[in-house]
């Protein structure tokens, strides 16, 4: 069906484009010919489809197809929620030899990614509740903590590892403690 406008897509790059047969009855341009619509070949074109696309600090432009790989990009954001029990722990008071064991009794917490820090680690904020029942009575703590998890949530990899540090604030005390 010479004459109508043929979309082709290339099954190994999703930004192909269309490309258009010429009407019936064109001539094709002769051998030697320069072509009408010249598309750069050689090294310049290599250099232009293996430069980064998208992404801070990238020289490409971001793709318009709306594609985004299933791993993310830098600038994507989560939100975990967490839910835990507490099991065989204990606590002791200080300058007395006593403890008191399954003080703990549960933690829920949420953890939001924020950003990613030279494409190796992320960063997170995380907000954590945490109930303990002592002989004395019962606590409840809030903490608020940054978070640095490594690898990198595009990554991909099965597990990550993080470390943070915060403030730790007590929403209910035992009575004559910390008063």
């Amino acid at each position: 069906m010479l004459g109508t406008p043929a979309l082709a897509q290339s099954i190994d790059d999703p930004y192909e484009g269309a490309v258009e047969l010429p009407p019936e009855g064109t001539a094709y341009p002769e051998k030697g010919a320069p072509p009408a619509n010249p598309r750069p070949t050689g090294r310049k074109a290599a250099e232009k489809y293996m430069a980064p696309r998208g992404g801070r600090g990238g020289s490409g432009a971001r793709p318009t197809s709306g594609y985004v790989p299933s791993g993310g990009t830098p600038d994507s954001h989560y939100l975990a929620v967490h839910l835990g029990l507490m099991m065989s722990d204990n606590a002791y008071k200080w300058g007395v030899q006593d403890s008191a064991p399954n003080v703990g009794k549960w933690n829920f917490g949420v953890t939001y990614r924020v950003g990613e820090w030279v494409n190796s680690m992320d960063l997170a904020a995380r907000v954590d509740v945490q109930r303990y029942q002592l002989l004395e009575g019962s606590a409840t703590k809030i903490s608020f903590l940054p978070l640095i998890t490594f690898p990198d949530a595009t990554s991909k990899f099965p597990l990550y590892f993080g470390v943070g540090a915060g403030l730790g604030i007590f929403a209910s005390q035992i009575a004559n403690e910390s008063a």
